[in-house]
């Protein structure tokens, strides 16, 4: 898993590898500015013209030379500096870049000489790093402002020049809108809130080979999750098994009109792997149920419209209740009898949180290391509105720890929050799963695996990467316009 590091903890690990790979700083910012200029040229026409704006520390010793490797691989750059005067390294790069012949160097000193950028411009923006520490003013701010006016593409070297990675910015119109950044070593924290989504653009993560072993001993309880993380988590299936041995889920879902979230919810439980599924539903879901899904168990509620009963059984391994239930009174005592009477860990999503909202004394009741699954709003209903989205990740966190649960907090990329304190950020997805029934799919997929004997921690977080990596198979066969929450269950 990849550490998210605080912009302190960025600083150390850098000045660590340089100290003891040993390798100049120098040469760190060669080997970085190597990466870039590597992506920068796959992803750019024979056309293009980089217009490349440094500030003086080392981010824009990072753009200096970006454009010279440019230069020697035959682009057109133009280079555009604030200041003269910066960091020993920012200095060397600049040299260097003067000593080139027919180069151009541009000192912008008024708003006069802020440049037009084309559309077959490609503008790098190397003004200012992690390190920033106020916010961006004065000329800075007024060409920042200027760069995001401009037709070309923007691709932000390390961070959106100012943007802050580990605490909120609150003017987001003194920060460069990136259409793509190529950030160091690992994820930043701000990169990861729907706040910044449209600041940061596409993230691309250059590995310019810092220091593995220091990093293990920084700490930090933010992470980002990719693939190969996931894949060791998941359990080999016996060759002499049988439904028994993967478990049988029971799924409390649907009302009148709302049939098709346990229809998703309860195929998504058999596509994630689990052996049997029973659905207690409405008697209004019955006939779609069984004619959706004939591998699926219907147990019918004695009222028509919505659920109002619930007997608890030691047949089922696992029970995900919320999806299209409504918040009825006689719905809502059945949650408030799951959540006591239930000696194991629950998945609880959609309406099911809105009743906990509603009934919050119920939260203490919650058994250990059950799992929510709340959108935004969910959320917010559950602990309040909370603006500042480092803010609500303390809250989500907070959360946990209090009553003890996985909470899976969805979005871009979806963060879970574990009670030891933990928040694991998820890397699979796309904006194609913004759809009705996408978390009713979730829902299934994490009962399912706890269905199976999945820990509760191991169910919640191989469910949100699964469901995001179904997600983007569904999206490259349909498009992220047109897929829609069946085929997400459909590439399980």
């Amino acid at each position: 898993m990849l550490k998210i590091l605080s912009a302190e903890q960025q600083r150390e690990l850098d000045n660590y590898t340089i100290e003891h790979e040993p390798v100049s700083s120098i040469d760190l910012m060669e080997r970085a500015a190597a990466r870039c200029s590597e992506f920068l040229l796959n992803n750019s026409a024979a056309g293009n013209i980089f217009q490349v704006f440094c500030g003086n520390g080392n981010n824009g010793g990072d753009g200096l030379a970006i454009a010279r490797q440019l230069y020697h691989a035959g682009k057109t750059c133009k280079v555009y500096i604030l200041n003269e005067e910066g960091s020993s390294d920012f200095k060397t790069n600049l040299e260097r870049w003067k000593n080139l012949p027919g180069t151009e160097t541009v000192l912008l000193t008024s708003t006069e000489q802020f440049p037009k950028c084309e559309q077959q411009s490609i503008i790098v923006d190397a003004l200012f790093g992690t390190g920033l520490n106020r916010i961006a003013e004065g000329i800075s701010a007024s060409l920042i402002k200027h760069l995001n006016k401009q037709a070309a593409r923007r691709v932000s070297i390390d961070v959106p020049s100012g943007l802050f990675i580990d605490k909120a910015t609150t003017d987001l119109s003194n920060v460069i809108h990136a259409s793509a950044t190529l950030t160091f070593h690992s994820m930043k924290e701000s990169f990861l809130y729907p706040e910044f989504s449209s600041i940061t653009g596409n993230v691309f993560i250059a590995d310019i080979g810092l220091s593995v072993e220091h990093e293990q001993t920084l700490k930090s309880s933010r992470f980002f999750v990719e693939e190969r993380d996931i894949t060791s988590l998941i359990k080999p299936r016996p060759a002499n098994g049988h439904k028994g041995t993967f478990g049988h889920a029971y799924l409390l879902a649907g009302s009148e009109g709302k049939a098709g979230a346990a229809i998703l919810s309860s195929r998504a439980i058999l596509r994630s792997g689990a052996g049997m599924v029973t659905v207690h539903s409405p008697a209004a879901c019955l006939l779609p149920l069984q004619c959706s899904n004939p591998e699926v168990m219907v147990e019918k509620d004695q009222s028509e419209t919505h659920i109002t009963s619930f007997k608890i059984s030691d047949k089922y391994d696992a029970i995900g209740i919320g999806p299209g239930i409504g918040t009825d009174h006689a719905t809502a005592t059945v949650v408030k009898q799951i959540i006591q009477e239930s000696k194991s860990p629950i998945v609880l999503d959609a309406d099911a949180i809105n009743i906990l909202a509603e009934n919050p004394t119920w939260l203490s009741f919650l058994p250990k290391g059950s799992i929510l699954t709340p959108h935004p709003g969910e959320f917010a209903r559950l602990a309040g509105n909370i603006g500042d989205p480092f803010e609500r990740i303390k809250s989500l966190s907070d959360f946990s720890k209090k009553y003890n649960v996985f909470i899976i907090l969805k979005g871009q990329y979806s963060a879970l929050a574990c009670p030891d304190g933990t928040i694991y950020y998820n890397s699979s997805g796309n904006s194609g799963m913004a759809t009705a029934g996408s978390g009713d799919a979730l829902t299934g997929i994490i009962t399912g695996l706890l269905a199976q004997g999945y820990s509760p921690g191991a169910a919640a977080l191989i469910g949100m990467y699964l469901h995001g990596k179904a997600g983007d198979k569904a999206a490259m066969a349909r498009t992220e316009s047109a897929m829609i929450a069946s085929d997400i269950i459909d590439h399980l």
